[in-house]
């Protein structure tokens, strides 16, 4: 007869978990940012880049959502951050840390900093009539306004394929921390009932 139960939960603490616990965040983090990208290349590919007004403000929102949490994970304002280093090394091609850069500065310029003229222009010009039909005069002023709110198709995939490649490293890393911590935990197991008194 097989017999079903629910496992009896106890903390685990210490440095292994604390390590695995970041990595798990991370991997929240990053599964969000990828989730964006990919409602984002659905909805790009969709409509074959041409999107009408709504669908640019979501663009927008989906794009800036991506950037931010995936610098989230190398943000050194956290408690515990990953180095741009690991692109160094397997399983990272050779173009990972360019991609990662790309990504993480595109977030520092576009979205956090807005210091790149290229990524938004904003020209304020006079408006003038047109002599040829009526007398020459000042109409009055304008804004010509140019925005980057997202990227092309071709660079969305390049993305998606790195974050990817990025999710599958933390699982890796998230797997191997959950076999070390089986370990350590594996002498303490009658402490744990004792502590729960069972």
């Amino acid at each position: 007869m097989n017999v079903s139960f629910e496992p009896i939960q106890f903390l685990a603490e210490g440095p292994i978990a604390q390590k695995l616990h970041d990595i798990v965040s991370k991997q929240m983090d990053l599964h969000q940012a990828l989730g964006s990208l990919m409602e984002l290349n659905s909805l790009k590919d969709k409509n074959q880049n041409n999107l009408n007004e709504s669908e640019k403000i979501i663009s927008a929102s989906l794009w800036t959502s991506s950037l931010v949490e995936y610098s989230k994970l190398f943000n050194t304002g956290r408690r515990t951050w990953l180095s741009p280093d690991i692109f160094d090394k397997p399983p990272f091609e050779s173009n990972s840390k360019l991609l990662h850069e790309k990504l993480y500065n595109l977030r520092n310029e576009h979205i956090a900093h807005r210091v790149d003229t290229h990524l938004q222009q904003i020209k304020i010009i006079f408006l003038l009539a047109d002599p040829r039909y009526v007398e020459k005069n000042l109409l009055g002023v304008g804004c010509l306004m140019a925005k980057y709110i997202g990227p092309t198709l071709d660079e969305l995939k390049n993305y998606i394929a790195h974050t990817v490649k990025l999710e599958q490293w933390l699982s890796s890393e998230a797997e191997k921390l959950k076999a070390e911590l089986i370990e350590y935990g594996k002498p303490l197991t009658s402490k744990m009932y004792t502590k729960l008194k069972l």
